[in-house]
């Protein structure tokens, strides 16, 4: 719910600042938010937790600027359906049980009929589809990273030192594609408060979930965000001047 509500959020921000631009500033004050709070020992860091930590950043890092790319061309619900396809596909590889992955597969067709309609809030660019998917196998990558974060570091170590080298990866793309109003202090909140929302608040959740939880239930629960995409796009739909017609 965090997570859906705080990129709704963020994309009021693309007029002023670019969906990249919004993804860099986003991702800066989130790895400042939770460095800040954590306060991880870098110094300390073993070959085995640097090896676990690299790729989830990777897998974050694109996860992210998918998503917010994907979201200049296609509704967040929609946005939102095609991303599970990252989880589901952790789910079928996890599970024996026929039963399991039938209902992957009507699940898949169900983000297929989503994605190509034409009713959901208009036409759907393929390019947001596009990349969308890379965001799903972002997502995807991100689950199955996130478990060895979650066993490789106590607490939210892992989580805290993983975003400043989300941050760092996405600086270029950041700055070359900003937009000319990044730095009013309107987009700045708006972005700060899905910094919180959509980064810092979900991230340290899940990363402790799966400490208990198996990547397959991990994934299975993540498959009610698509719901709450739609909810929360229509809790404050308005068609953005952004999104290309």
């Amino acid at each position: 719910t965090s997570v859906q509500f705080g990129t709704a959020i963020a994309t009021t921000a693309f007029v002023a600042a670019g969906p990249l631009g919004a993804v860099w500033i986003r991702g800066v004050i989130a790895a400042a938010v939770m460095f800040a709070w954590v306060r991880p020992n870098i110094r300390e860091l073993t070959p085995a937790q640097i090896a676990a930590v690299v790729p989830y950043a990777v897998a974050l890092a694109v996860m992210m600027s998918g998503i917010y790319l994907a979201l200049v061309d296609a509704p967040l619900g929609v946005v939102s359906a095609i991303l599970m396809l990252g989880p589901l596909t952790v789910l079928a590889l996890a599970s024996r049980d026929w039963l399991d992955i039938m209902c992957v597969g009507i699940a898949t067709c169900g983000v297929a009929i989503l994605s190509f309609s034409q009713g959901v809030g208009g036409p759907i660019s393929p390019v947001g589809i596009g990349w969308a998917l890379v965001g799903a196998v972002a997502f995807g990558a991100y689950i199955h990273t996130g478990k060895g974060v979650s066993k490789a570091f106590d607490g939210l170590q892992g989580v805290a030192i993983a975003l400043p080298i989300v941050a760092i990866l996405q600086t270029p793309l950041g700055i070359t594609f900003a937009g000319p109003g990044l730095w009013d202090p309107t987009t700045l909140t708006a972005l700060a408060i899905a910094a919180v929302l959509a980064t810092v608040l979900p991230l340290s959740l899940e990363v402790t979930a799966l400490r208990s939880l198996s990547m397959a239930t991990f994934g299975l629960l993540l498959a009610f965000e698509p719901a709450i995409g739609v909810v929360a796009g229509l809790a404050g739909y308005r068609r953005p001047a952004w999104r290309r017609t």
